[in-house]
């Protein structure tokens, strides 16, 4: 036997045991029961439902679209399976849009504030903190009675005693948004009685009653206001509390060493600052906190709690702006800060950028140093400054523009390069010299000597504010006063107060003159007498000015009647 008939037998052949339409059922979908249901083909089904288990699941090659799966099949070779997803792209706020959610975010600050402050007046009720105080337990009472604390943990064993008898007596009301009510005597009056209230308004209650205990109190609230970074921010426009938030208001109570401890009475929580942050919720940034005192002086206590002031800052308004919104009580308030907590160390480089309390060396500005060098830490081999130890560098002119001036024989603390502006040739001396304000003063103007008003190298004196103003002199600001004084033969200096930009050049702004004390009155009552000479003139000219209109228009007048006399209307009859 040949090897080719050894494997010709060796092969399956299609009449040992399986028809030729057999092998066609086995590719197709339909169900076995639905074939003849006898026993021996039964038992051949279970044969080839064991055979095709191990195996790739059979395909009917008749019902499928070729030229269509060759096609998703290249498409699918073709991708790259490592390719990162394409982010989709948000549109950003435009520059105006920006301005127009600065000014409603700003608008809506002021509001708040406003809000608050008569919150934290209602806290200042006489009969408010009588019943609070008369529904103080003698044990802690014995605590209230006693010499005040002297020690910090005194104040807080007191102030521990104090918020476990308050949240037993009173109960917490969730939160509650479609309540629309303004807090005032009455409701807080109806807390007191119920003994439930909402989170603010058992703030408000202990705060009334720290007051009545004559512990001096601070009324604390974070100001939320809408995000201005992307449109559709979740706002609530009532509470001005984000959605998901619920920590808004807390106390702080000043202690025998004029620092002040926090106390956060729903939560049970004392003296931690930075936990303020974790307990409102992961990530969220409280930019705008301000404290108010029982006699009404607002402060921005916001880098108090704030653990990364790089983040915090990043969503605060203007400095300036908000110094003088609260700048009612400012400079009162600002001294019983002095002992403000302490923030932690930042833990990597970028932490340090305009942090309010440490610095390091690499993030100082071109105009900015360190005085005096002494390092309060280390961080990866680099010293760690106290930001109250940097300090902004100025010119001599600019530090005269402060009412400042540099003190003789001071050397520059720094040299800057000028800006190259494309003169030619260059000049020599090509930087400018910058002074601390440790190496500056106050600025003492001339006096005016015999009548002669002080003036620079330009003929004029530069008021940038009241001290600039030489002794013996008057700032007259009236409307070309300048040739009244002229004309008058009396020495005067026009007055530099600021500078503008026109046509890419900075022009000194002028207003007014300076003249000295003595002719000042003589140059007043001439001006007035030129401004009414004026006047008259320019009444007479109008006058003059009408009658020749009139006269202009009874010519026309005249001239038309004569047209109309010789020659006829003109109408076509």
């Amino acid at each position: 036997m040949s090897d080719d008939e050894v494997w010709e037998d060796a092969l399956p052949s299609p009449r040992d045991g399986f028809e030729e339409d057999e092998w066609e059922d086995v590719g197709s979908n339909e169900v076995p029961a639905a074939k003849e249901a006898d026993g021996s083909e039964s038992e051949e089904w279970d044969d080839v439902e064991t055979t095709t288990a191990t195996g790739p699941t059979p395909v009917d090659l008749h019902v499928h679209d070729w030229d269509a799966l060759n096609a998703a099949l290249n498409a699918a070779a073709e991708a790259k399976p490592d390719e990162p997803k394409k982010r989709i792209k948000v549109k950003r706020l435009t520059k105006e849009e920006k301005a127009q959610l600065l000014v409603q975010k700003k608008a809506h600050l002021v509001c708040l504030v406003a809000r608050e402050a008569t919150v934290n007046a209602l806290a200042n009720q006489t009969m408010l903190q009588a019943l609070l105080r008369s529904i103080v337990p003698p044990d802690v009472e014995a605590l209230l009675v006693a010499p005040p604390p002297t020690e910090k943990k005194d104040l807080v064993y007191l102030l521990q005693h104090l918020v476990k008898w308050f949240r037993t007596t009173f109960a917490r009301r969730p939160y509650a948004p479609e309540a629309r009510f303004a807090m005032d005597a009455a409701s807080l009056l109806a807390v007191f009685y119920e003994r439930a209230g909402m989170e603010h308004e058992l703030v408000c209650l202990f705060t009334a009653l720290c007051r009545g205990c004559r512990l001096a109190t601070r009324y604390v609230v974070a100001l939320d206001t809408p995000s201005i970074t992307r449109r559709d921010a979740p706002f609530d426009t009532f509470f001005g509390v984000d959605g998901g938030a619920s920590l808004r208001a807390w106390n702080e109570v000043q202690g025998a060493t004029r620092g002040w401890l926090h106390v956060d009475v729903s939560r049970d929580v004392i003296d931690a600052p930075l936990q303020v942050e974790k307990l409102r919720g992961r990530g969220a940034l409280l930019p705008h906190i301000v404290a108010f005192d029982a006699a009404g002086h607002s402060i921005d206590v916001a880098a108090s709690y704030a653990s990364q002031w790089p983040r915090t800052a990043a969503g605060r308004v203007d400095e300036v702006w908000l110094g003088q919104l609260l700048g009612v009580g400012r400079s009162a308030a600002a001294a019983l800060d002095v002992d403000a907590p302490k923030l932690p160390m930042p833990q990597s480089a970028q932490q340090f950028r305009n942090h309010p309390q440490y610095a390091l060396e690499k993030h100082l500005g071109v105009f900015q140093t360190l005085h005096p060098r002494k390092p309060v830490g280390v961080f990866k081999g680099a010293p760690v400054f106290s930001r109250d130890h940097v300090h902004t560098l100025r010119t001599k002119h600019q530090w005269r523009r402060r009412a400042r001036e540099v003190c003789d024989g001071e050397v520059p603390v720094k040299r800057v390069a000028k800006k190259d502006k494309g003169v030619f040739p260059p000049p020599t001396d090509n930087a400018i010299s910058l002074f601390g304000e440790w190496q500056t003063r106050v600025y003492e103007a001339p006096p005016v000597v015999a009548g002669v008003v002080p003036k620079n190298e330009h003929g004029n004196i530069e008021l940038w504010s009241p001290q600039c103003l030489p002794c013996g002199a008057v700032h007259l600001q009236l409307p070309r006063v300048a040739k009244v004084a002229r004309t008058l033969g009396v020495d005067f200096a026009p007055a530099v107060v600021g500078w503008e930009v026109k046509s890419g050049r900075n022009v000194p702004v002028l207003d007014g003159i300076v003249v000295a004390a003595e002719v000042a009155a003589m140059v007043e009552d001439a001006h007035a007498t030129m401004q009414h000479e004026s006047i008259e003139k320019a009444i007479k000219h109008n006058k003059a000015l009408v009658v020749k209109r009139w006269g202009t228009f009874a010519q026309k007048l005249l001239l038309r009647k004569r047209l109309r006399d010789e020659y006829g209307s003109g109408q076509q009859g």
